[in-house]
């Protein structure tokens, strides 16, 4: 898994070592990593507004790894589903809030260096700081450990557990826009823009429009009946 200098994160320290421990060596306990390298740690913990080095590449590089990994574990948790379905999954395991929780849960605010004005606007606690800084620790923790693949899936994806725990094949992944683009798309009906025969959009949709199917014959009304569904 990860390197460490002279200390392996998952040896847990006893209440008097773990006080002596400053704030971003107890971090990479809670990661599950120990940074043979600690600067490029404090770099992806550090915003912009601090100045350089700052995590804004590292981001960058974080962004794009996590997505690999999510991705191919949803491909080998979940081998009859769509490609559709695992895109939306994917989508709401990585989108700023879900993020920004798994930050909370690591308690990344303790350890982010920011500038003073975003102190004063309390800029540690944003949803989309604390996004960016997590996919900024996925980089470093990559680069500290060599661009070692396999080892980054071992540290990252047990902090996303109790989210793909919940994950289920029957679970509904479509919003109602996406749906409806669908069921129009589906039907490959058409309406006259400009004088000539285009596929229906969403925003056609929403007007009063004649629709007509694939032999330009004018269709049926269709009522649409959206449902709304609200969580907690």
């Amino acid at each position: 898994m990860g390197r460490s200098a002279g200390r392996n994160p998952e040896e847990r320290p006893d209440a008097a070592a773990l006080t002596a421990l400053t704030r971003q060596e107890q971090l990479e306990l809670r990661l599950g990593y120990g940074f043979a390298n600690p600067a490029l740690l404090t770099q992806a913990l550090t915003h912009r507004s601090l100045g350089t080095p700052h995590n804004e590449r590292l981001e960058f590089l974080g962004d794009a790894l996590l997505d690999t990994v999510i991705s191919e574990e949803l491909y080998q948790r979940f081998p009859e589903v769509s490609e559709g379905w695992m895109t939306q999954i994917r989508s709401r395991l990585v989108r700023e809030g879900a993020l920004a929780k798994i930050a909370g849960r690591l308690r990344l605010s303790e350890c982010l260096r920011v500038g003073k004005s975003m102190q004063k606007g309390g800029g540690a606690a944003h949803e989309a700081l604390l996004a960016d800084a997590l996919e900024s620790v996925i980089a470093a923790i990559f680069l500290d450990n060599g661009h070692d693949y396999a080892g980054l899936c071992a540290v990252v994806l047990p902090w996303f557990a109790e989210e793909i725990a919940a994950i289920s094949p029957e679970m509904p992944t479509e919003d109602a826009k996406s749906a409806l683009q669908e069921f129009l798309q589906a039907r490959q009906w058409w309406m006259l823009y400009k004088g000539k025969y285009v596929p229906v959009t969403i925003e056609a949709a929403k007007k009063s429009v004649n629709i007509y199917d694939r032999s330009k014959q004018q269709a049926p009304h269709v009522d649409f009946t959206v449902t709304l569904a609200l969580e907690g």
